[in-house]
């Protein structure tokens, strides 16, 4: 049984949910870097991982949908997963470099 049976709702619902909880962290981290709560080390591995989740979750959200606006959102999933990977490549880099650095 799967999770979104379990909870009885579909699997474009609980994705739904899934984006919107992404997009809030997103803007968390961005707010936080802003207010230099953060360092660009720290939001380049927050907005990375949240990206790759984010492209997960709108995968969920595409079964409620079909033709065009599937397409639409599965190239959008796709270049927010790449965007994620590369915003973990960057971290990677710079993980070792002083974090008080801004972009």
């Amino acid at each position: 049984m799967s999770i979104p049976e379990t909870l009885g709702l579909s699997s474009a619902t609980l994705g739904a949910v899934f984006v919107t909880a992404w997009i809030v962290a997103i803007g968390v981290a961005l707010y936080r870097y802003d207010r230099e709560r953060i360092t660009r080390r720290e939001l380049s591995l927050a907005s990375g991982g949240a990206l790759m989740w984010l492209a997960w979750s709108l995968l969920q959200v595409v079964t409620a949908f079909s033709g065009a606006v599937a397409t639409a959102i599965d190239l959008l999933s796709l270049g927010l997963f790449v965007t994620g990977v590369g915003l973990l490549v960057h971290w990677w880099r710079i993980r070792e470099t002083d974090g008080s650095e801004r972009l």
